[in-house]
């Protein structure tokens, strides 16, 4: 039988008094059980994207291919914040009456603005510096969320994320010496919540985590920049874990 995967569901023991040819068997057996429905990505049901989950671990190298036996797959979960984790945190500020704000770095600040402060631009940029390191080896990266917790908002507005494209050190890093170095195109976007609100904001950064740990980008962090003239301003790293940015990814692993 033929699953929407693409791989056959059923391993078929042979008859009585056949010699089975075990190898193949026991793939057969390990294709079962990984193309079983499951909800691979937590969404609390078997939908298209688990598919997509299970065709991809058939195509890549922790598929069952030269594997005997069942293929166990299991998600884990981490969520990193500083202090459990290497976690770089602050903003960098452009200001049209204060030109020396421009060179002024902000590390030691326990607090980071997106979008404009009188008049003056601020991006947040955020570095989770072990993602790769955590997940065991053979991971598939199945979700991964940005957590921030805000602390005030100008008016309601969406915060875009960018990758940043240079190494930058929170102690030392400026609007001059970061020089813009951010991917244009927008990895996530998420909701600040508007007027009044204060607590946590979510964004979906995915993609950008596993380009990440697959090695296909360098993981130099993430930017966050708003339009308009308010601003998004959340707690940093330096306020305290309760309400430190975090960032929670889920791999599927095969042992």
């Amino acid at each position: 039988m033929e699953d929407p995967t693409g791989c056959d569901v059923d391993a078929d023991a042979p008859a009585d008094g056949e010699s089975p040819d075990a190898d193949a068997f026991l793939d057969d057996l390990a294709v079962a059980e990984l193309c079983r429905p499951a909800d691979l990505d937590g969404s609390g049901r078997v939908d298209e994207a688990d598919l997509e989950l299970t065709r991809d671990l058939l195509d890549s190298d922790v598929g069952p291919s030269g594997l005997l036996g069942e293929v166990v797959v299991r998600e884990t979960c981490v969520t990193l914040t500083r202090g459990d984790f290497a976690v770089r945190d602050t903003q960098i500020a452009s200001d049209p009456g204060d030109a020396k704000r421009a060179d002024k770095n902000y590390g030691a600040s326990n607090v980071a603005n997106a979008g404009v402060v009188a008049g003056g631009a601020r991006m947040g940029i955020i570095a989770f510096d072990d993602v790769a390191r955590v997940l065991p080896p053979r991971s598939r990266v199945t979700r991964a969320t940005l957590t921030l917790s805000v602390r005030d908002s100008g008016a309601a507005a969406d915060v875009r994320v960018h990758r940043v494209t240079a190494p930058w050190d929170e102690l030392e890093v400026t609007w001059h010496s970061f020089d813009g170095a951010y991917d244009p195109a927008v990895a996530a976007t998420f909701a600040n919540g508007g007027p009044g609100w204060v607590g946590p904001v979510d964004a979906d950064v995915t993609d950008l985590v596993r380009a990440w740990v697959a090695g296909d980008v360098p993981n130099d962090g993430l930017l966050l920049e708003q339009s308009g003239e308010t601003a998004t301003n959340y707690w940093t790293s330096e306020y305290g874990p309760a309400d430190a940015p975090r960032l929670e990814v889920c791999a599927l692993v095969v042992p």
